[in-house]
């Protein structure tokens, strides 16, 4: 995995001004403080890729087109399976073995003769081993399908990363607060706040967790070649503390 660092922004520094002459021992019984936020990014590999695929059938009835439909599905998952993914990786068989999509859509086709029913599937097939995703894609559009969408790569296991991002982000927020104090002429004192959530005090600035899906398919001659990216994962840490002069 690979940290990188997030350019410095919203930082401030907070302290006691000359105060009117009643007001002075308040003053010197309160601190000066110093605000800071320190963010970091975590790059990892994807461990899921999700490939969306889409067929149509038709039939002069309704039955007959699901029919078609359920022979379609039925005829590319066997051709997935023959290529190394797994069964559970996809969705199981019903009535005719069908294939239960994730989105599925009748159409009624009349001319000046015949009418004639159109269905429309959609499914997805998740994979973990990348090397299978294109024969995947090749072994579908092949048996059947006509459109592959872009293949979308996914993290499933984000704590670890996401603890590290933090810890990396807590350092550079303490790094920052002493940066600006020593400018300041001061010292860094007690912390007083570390949070992931921005202090009602501070600056104002979102926590956020970034785990970006993204995408790649790239054809290669007649063999489909996917290129899985990296996937960043952002955390945000806000910190104040004492300034000691």
């Amino acid at each position: 995995m690979r940290a990188c660092v997030a350019p410095l922004v919203g930082l401030a520094l907070c302290g006691c001004a000359t105060a009117p002459q009643g007001a002075q021992v308040a003053d010197r019984l309160t601190p000066a403080v110093v605000y800071a936020r320190g963010v970091a990014a975590i790059d990892v590999r994807p461990d899921l890729a999700t490939v969306t695929i889409q067929f149509t059938a038709r039939g002069p009835t309704p039955r007959a087109a699901g029919q078609d439909a359920a022979e379609r599905a039925n005829a590319i998952r066997d051709a997935l399976i023959g290529v190394g993914i797994p069964a559970d990786s996809m969705p199981t068989a019903g009535r005719w073995r069908w294939w239960i999509g994730t989105r599925s859509q009748m159409q009624v086709s009349r001319d000046y003769r015949d009418t004639s029913y159109v269905t429309t599937e959609t499914f997805t097939a998740r994979i973990r081993d990348f090397a299978l995703i294109g024969p995947a894609i090749d072994s579908a559009l092949a048996t059947g399908a006509q459109t592959i969408s872009d293949v979308a790569f996914e993290r499933t296991e984000t704590r670890g990363p996401y603890v590290e991002a933090i810890e990396l982000a807590a350092r550079h927020a303490r790094e920052n607060a002493e940066a600006m104090v020593r400018a300041s002429g001061g010292q860094l004192g007690r912390l007083l706040d570390l949070s992931t959530e921005a202090l009602s005090a501070a600056p104002a600035a979102g926590f956020r967790l970034e785990e970006v899906v993204v995408t790649g398919v790239q054809a290669r001659g007649a063999a489909t070649t996917v290129v899985a990216p990296s996937i960043r994962v952002t955390a945000t840490v806000f910190a104040r503390w004492e300034v000691v002069r």
